[in-house]
């Protein structure tokens, strides 16, 4: 149980490594919604071809459990949320490149993995909330030029899309 009103250095959680039984099933759950994801923006023969480097996926896993527990510390026990933890997943496949192609470029073939997995989050999200999702074209190509080519932080990210949902 974690202490909700922690004051002093040592009552603060620790992070702990994810046991690999966990990392195992965080893993699948993750792929399983990338693959989904996958299938509405590449073809099934790309999709044949896309490898990914599980150590690399792990890392992405880890770094979102960290952020996590830093919610939790830094922001008195605020949870993460889906929309940050959406926001992270799309970040850390950006910048970590767990996913390889023999004929996309790395940087082309993440940014559309992790921009597709952010607004199909986001959708979820909108309609789990009763809420829309306010994203049109012109913006949809923007957000995309801006998560390829401008170096936009975690935080960024997470306000950007905190602003899609209405």
């Amino acid at each position: 149980m974690v202490n909700k009103t922690s004051n002093t250095i040592n009552q603060f959680p620790v992070y702990k490594d994810i046991e690999d039984w966990k990392m195992k099933i965080l893993s699948d759950t993750f792929l399983t919604k990338i693959k989904k994801i996958a299938m509405e923006i590449f073809t099934e023969e790309e999709i044949i071809n896309i490898s990914r480097d599980e150590e690399t996926l792990n890392e992405i896993i880890t770094r979102i459990e960290k952020r996590r527990l830093y919610f939790h510390i830094y922001y008195n026990g605020l949870a993460l949320g889906e929309i940050n933890e959406a926001s992270l997943s799309c970040f850390w496949i950006i910048k970590l490149m767990p996913f390889k192609h023999p004929e996309i470029e790395n940087s082309k073939l993440n940014v559309k993995i992790g921009f597709a997995f952010l607004i199909a989050s986001l959708s979820f999200i909108a309609k789990e909330n009763q809420s829309q999702l306010k994203l049109n074209k012109i913006l949809e190509l923007n957000l995309m030029y801006a998560l390829e080519y401008r170096d936009l932080s975690k935080e960024a990210i997470m306000a950007i899309a905190e602003s899609l949902i209405c």
